[in-house]
């Protein structure tokens, strides 16, 4: 076990729109920070509340299932050596901050990280709803996105690098470069 472990239970969060090599670095350096790590996806059915940026909202920026994500984050987590009981994947409705303590106890530490404003008003929620909120790293300089990985996806640029193995193996076996094109379509 890892020296710096200092929750039995922690959590973090993400729309995970695809599952990127910057979320696996983050959910790993939450996982050296606990014994058992609970993933809370975001955005798991449409809905027309949204907070922070406008864009998180659409489809064309939530192309993957609730579902699909967890077998991503599953996958990734494993290839990486983590063991199938030391996570579980859990909605995680950040819109809807009363139904938040009902998918994840208000007695497990979220862990995240400072990537963009939203996350300043993330933690302010979090606090709010009764969580305690431990911030891993700063990340400004971020070099990967979920919109740059679904633009490239799309635009049938090279973005294999960009996600785990096997998270590049299942979007194309997926398809997801139809989905996007589909989705990118005027109505």
């Amino acid at each position: 076990m890892n020296n710096s472990v200092q929750f039995a239970n922690a959590a973090v969060m993400g729309r995970f729109q695809p599952f990127h090599n910057e979320h696996l670095k983050y959910l790993l350096a939450a996982k050296d920070r606990c014994r058992h790590l609970w993933v809370g996806i975001t955005r798991f059915l449409p809905s027309e509340k949204n907070r922070g940026e406008s864009h998180r909202g659409q489809q064309t920026e939530n192309p993957l299932t609730y579902f699909e994500r967890v077998v991503l984050i599953d996958a990734a987590l494993r290839h990486a050596g983590v063991s199938r009981e030391e996570f579980t994947c859990v909605p995680f409705p950040i819109d809807e901050p009363l139904l938040l303590p009902h998918c994840l106890s208000t007695e497990i530490p979220c862990l995240t990280t400072l990537c963009e404003p939203w996350n300043e008003q993330k933690i302010q929620l979090l606090s709010e709803c009764g969580y305690h909120v431990e911030v891993l790293y700063h990340n400004e300089e971020r070099k990967i996105t979920g919109q740059g990985i679904r633009n490239a996806i799309r635009e049938g640029v090279l973005w294999e690098s960009l996600v785990p193995e096997p998270v590049a193996r299942l979007l194309n076996e997926w398809n997801l470069h139809e989905r996007l094109q589909l989705n990118s379509r005027p109505e």
